[in-house]
């Protein structure tokens, strides 16, 4: 049990250095650079971190999920998931942290509908896919560490480059029919993708639905037919997944958790989140101790 003394989640943006909104080092969890944080706690990022594991073991716990990771694999820590790392055995490879701005927005989608909507790494990495990362992770380091005038736009291209390579593969299939998406897997992606950023105001599927450009019970159904759950229990679900982080990370009492969501009724607040966990948010915390 964390103790319960902050009114906010830890959360942390990119370290300054030479190249903006990017932030590169070699894989040892144990040391930490100037203006770094430690990553053995829990806490959140407000970007986007990018985890090569080549040699070693890594546990990982995700917005109260633990997880296990054996190299080599590539890990996903997506904005404002909280999570902290834990290094099993000596660990080898990269982790590169980057903000959302500089990344195109398709590569955004892909990332949210395979890796946070799906599961948190990729595995058993191909040895050629291996070495086409490693290789970029390489070029990228010199960049880095000795930069010139065009660093900046070299090092954004080149982390372009290792995203397109990693999300063209995890989605090999999709890349097969020249880029194409069905319909119904556009709407959900999009939907997520909405979600993700306005959960705390926009509460209703119907908004969502107008700014898709289509009908509330069209997203509905899509989203039912490929999710299991209808668009409005998915906007449930994510809102108390974050109601759970700060119950459990932060001592706001229940009506400010409450307010942080965008629930304004306390009593609304608690009859959704035990419709969603199946115990009130006193007895979810108080489970917690």
């Amino acid at each position: 049990m964390a103790n319960r003394t902050n009114r906010q989640i830890p959360e942390f943006g990119i370290h300054a250095s030479n190249i903006k909104g990017i932030a590169l080092k070699k894989l040892d969890l144990d040391q930490k650079a100037p203006g770094e944080h430690q990553t053995g706690f829990a806490h959140r990022d407000d970007h986007y971190m990018l985890v090569a594991l080549w040699e070693g073991k890594l546990k990982a716990v995700i917005d109260f999920e633990d997880h296990e990771f054996s190299a080599p694999c590539l890990l996903m820590i997506f904005p404002e998931q909280v999570h902290q790392l834990i290094p099993q055995t000596h660990l080898s490879g990269w982790t590169v942290s980057f903000e959302a701005a500089l990344i195109d927005e398709d590569i955004r989608s892909v990332l949210e509908k395979d890796w946070q909507d799906q599961a948190p790494s990729f595995n058993n990495v191909p040895t050629v896919w291996l070495e086409q990362i490693n290789s970029l992770f390489l070029t990228i380091c010199q960049l880095y560490y000795k930069p010139l005038i065009t660093s900046q736009s070299a090092i954004r291209a080149l982390l372009m480059g290792l995203l397109y390579i990693i999300t063209g593969n995890i989605s090999a299939s999709e890349v097969k029919t020249d880029h194409k998406k069905s319909r119904p897997a556009l709407i959900k992606q999009e939907f997520l993708h909405l979600l993700y950023q306005h959960f705390k105001d926009w509460k209703k599927p119907s908004i969502y639905a107008e700014k898709l450009n289509i009908t509330t019970a069209h997203l509905n159904d899509t989203v039912k037919r490929i999710t299991g759950r209808s668009a409005t229990e998915a906007i449930q679900e994510h809102c108390i997944l974050e109601a759970r982080r700060l119950l459990r990370y932060t001592d706001l009492n229940i009506k400010e958790v409450g307010y942080q969501v965008g629930y304004l009724t306390p009593s609304h607040f608690i009859k959704i989140f035990k419709t969603v966990v199946g115990l009130t948010p006193a007895q979810y915390r108080q489970r917690l101790i």
